[in-house]
């Protein structure tokens, strides 16, 4: 009983370990440029035509490169995000820019520390 505590305690402390040194400025920078380049995404992909006007699409659009811009992004977001938006700007195929956003996403769920592949395939 004692040495299942003790190895459950080693876990907890190596898990709380883990998810204390990372990046906080930069997980969350992380995040924020996913959710502007998904809503720019939505805008320039509307679900039904004169759902977004253009100036709603131009503020996302800027919103978008500003997150997108900061210096905080670990560079693996930093370069999905400009592939996302290039993406995006192109305009002409909406399942290049889901699939170039979804790049963005697992981007930034690879950056978050303590996050695991159990197989290529298979996130934790």
């Amino acid at each position: 009983m004692r040495t299942t505590f003790l190895l459950c305690s080693l876990h907890m402390r190596e898990t709380l370990g883990s998810l204390t040194k990372g990046d906080a400025e930069g997980e969350a920078a992380a995040l924020m440029v996913l959710h502007a380049v998904a809503l720019y995404e939505a805008a320039v992909f509307p679900l039904r035509p004169g759902g977004v006007s253009p100036a709603e699409r131009e503020l996302r659009r800027f919103v978008a490169y500003r997150f997108a811009a900061r210096e905080a992004l670990p560079q693996l977001v930093r370069v999905a995000a400009a592939e996302a938006l290039e993406a995006i700007e192109q305009g002409q195929d909406p399942k290049q820019a889901q699939a170039a956003v979804w790049t963005l996403n697992e981007a930034v769920r690879d950056c978050r520390p303590g996050f695991i592949h159990l197989h290529d395939d298979q996130p934790s």
